[in-house]
């Protein structure tokens, strides 16, 4: 039970040592942190690590390597958590864009506009078949986008994102 302990202790400054390094841009100290933290099979939430480690090579520029991680990440999170699988979908989904691979990244928001549609998502399709010239699939998506159903939150994320922009992963 003692060393069932410690090890959690460890974990935990491992965690916090590598959300620090984070904080501070010190992005490959971050990777190497999360990585050997990856390859403990006792830690509990390998799938956010990958989150994590998606988004610092989000931020390094590396989005291939982005796009690995996210999708190693969506491979373990459970069905049951839907709402991150999305997230991470619309993540991929953006790298794709910043790639210039717009069928690609029309496919993630495809997906998550069957799923669960959502006025960032609506958008980004919409461009993505605007970049691809399928002025159809245009029409098609800008429908999907009219039936989202707009409630206040969304609409107050709208106005403070245009005044205040955010990054877009997780």
């Amino acid at each position: 039970m003692h060393l069932y302990v410690c090890l959690l202790v460890y974990q935990q400054v491992l965690f916090n040592l590598a959300n620090l390094y984070y904080k501070n841009e010190m992005f490959i100290e971050a990777l190497n942190t999360y990585t050997l933290m990856t390859k403990n099979k006792m830690f509990p939430n390998v799938n956010r690590l990958k989150i994590n480690m998606g988004n610092i090579y989000f931020q390094l520029g590396l989005f291939s390597k982005a796009i690995k991680m996210y999708r190693m990440a969506l491979d373990q999170v459970p069905g049951n958590q839907k709402e991150l699988r999305l997230k991470i979908t619309h993540n991929i989904g953006i790298l794709f864009v910043k790639m210039g691979q717009y069928s690609d990244a029309a496919t993630s928001f495809e997906f998550i506009m069957a799923e669960k549609g959502d006025i960032r998502s609506g958008l980004h399709l919409v461009l993505c078949y605007y970049a691809l010239g399928d002025t159809e699939k245009m029409k098609k998506a800008f429908q999907y986008l009219l039936d989202v159903p707009l409630d206040f939150n969304e609409e107050e994320k709208l106005i403070n994102s245009s005044t205040n922009p955010s990054h877009e992963y997780i």
